[in-house]
């Protein structure tokens, strides 16, 4: 029973279905703090804006990860798992009013949306109770939704996304795990004012090479894998990792 909104939404669009049946699913992204900011700012956001989301109330890691959306990416790698879905059928869509959290579209060519307030009362609702009952969040406007906007990533402006979703793709756990471990130290430091919100993307692409090449069993256990992110961190902890 996901608690997350988009794979809620995911799940609430397969209830009764055939998963054998579905084309293809899609999660919709916000677009972060810096949906808007022209490319060549972006070197020069300061992280008291990347904080001020303009949909959800978070905390400073998941906003960071918002704004970067390498949140996105990893709910990819989450509705590959929880619905044996191949990454080629998962999109992602930019949906700046955050009211249609996911979609499923069908071999028939029928594509079913789950569409809600952003309030995440909902979705932790339906996961504990797995039936419908009134709820605390805000009942669904009709006048205030009359447009709808959707678009693709911008692949310039979030390429933390790329890299994500490039490492997903690759298989491999290594990769993975250093790709995680670098993107808590940049978004660290980040935050501190170490290193511009553009430098994350570079690092993030350093620990999951870095993850690649560390040395494990071909099925690594918890101990491994708590190894390699202990050894991506060491690594990238140099100010050389920073330059």
């Amino acid at each position: 029973r996901p608690v997350d909104s988009e794979h809620n939404g995911l799940w609430q669009c397969l209830i009764g279905e055939d998963l054998s049946a579905v084309r293809r699913v899609a999660l919709t992204a916000s677009g972060g703090a810096f949906r808007e900011v022209p490319l060549e700012a972006l070197p020069g956001v300061t992280p008291q804006h990347a904080l001020r989301h303009p949909t959800w109330k978070m905390g400073p890691k998941v906003t960071i990860d918002s704004a970067t959306l390498v949140n996105k990416g990893y709910e990819v790698v989450e509705a590959r798992w929880l619905y044996g879905l191949e990454y080629e059928q998962i999109d992602v869509v930019y949906h700046p009013e955050s009211i249609v959290h996911a979609m499923v579209e069908y071999v028939d060519g029928s594509v079913k949306a789950q569409l809600a307030e952003p309030d995440m009362r909902l979705p932790i609702q339906y996961a504990l109770l797995w039936d419908r009952a009134p709820s605390p969040a805000p009942r669904f406007d009709w006048s205030a939704h009359r447009t709808l906007h959707f678009g693709e990533i911008d692949l310039r402006r979030y390429a933390c996304f790329a890299v994500v979703l490039d490492t997903a793709r690759s298989g491999d756990l290594g990769a993975m795990v250093g790709l995680s471990a670098a993107d808590e130290l940049a978004v660290d430091r980040f935050l501190h004012g170490d290193i511009a919100f553009t430098d994350i993307a570079p690092l993030l692409q350093r620990g999951a090479e870095l993850g690649a090449r560390a040395k494990r069993s071909r099925e690594p256990d918890l101990d491994e894998i708590v190894a390699i992110d202990a050894a991506v961190r060491a690594s990238l902890s140099t100010p050389a990792a920073v330059a």
